[in-house]
């Protein structure tokens, strides 16, 4: 099977599964030899990090860009 040929099956999987593929994917090319964050330390940095700019939003609510301009601009760059 060629890689397009994957690519089109893959794409027939419903969101969840994709995104569960893709992680996966990912994972798979970390080939470093480093100790691995844990889920929870993961979770706990994501969370630390929503909080931070959830704060900074909080002090400046000006500094919000649109979620159409934001969406727009990241479908700009993958055209």
């Amino acid at each position: 099977m060629t890689g397009e040929e994957l690519h089109a099956e893959a794409l027939k999987l419903d969101k969840g599964q994709r995104a569960t593929l893709a992680a996966r994917l990912l994972q798979s090319l970390d080939d470093s030899t480093e100790e691995r964050v844990s889920e929870q330390e993961w979770t706990e940095a994501w969370v630390a990090e929503a909080d931070r700019r959830n704060a900074e939003m909080d002090a400046d609510p000006s500094s919000a860009i649109p979620a159409d301009e934001v969406f727009q601009g990241v479908r700009s760059r993958f055209r």
